[in-house]
């Protein structure tokens, strides 16, 4: 196998709405390649779990691990 990488800027936003089932799970599994990728992701959790995805994201937040604007909620 053989490929070959271009350099091309990133333009956009990565939008990921999340099921009620899966608040933190959800999130954390579509943001990974969306960060690695280098384009910043909006997340949108479901209404009737939205407290846990924002417990989670505010750890993530304090943690300082992402840079500043790299994810909205």
């Amino acid at each position: 196998f053989q490929g070959q990488h271009i350099y091309t800027p990133l333009q956009g936003v990565a939008v990921h709405i999340n099921a009620f089932n899966f608040p933190v799970w959800g999130m954390l599994e579509k943001l990974a390649p969306a960060l690695l990728a280098g384009v910043p992701a909006i997340v949108k959790p479901a209404s009737a779990t939205a407290w846990l995805a924002e417990a989670a994201f505010r750890v993530m937040i304090e943690a300082g691990a992402l840079p500043p604007g790299a994810v909205q909620l």
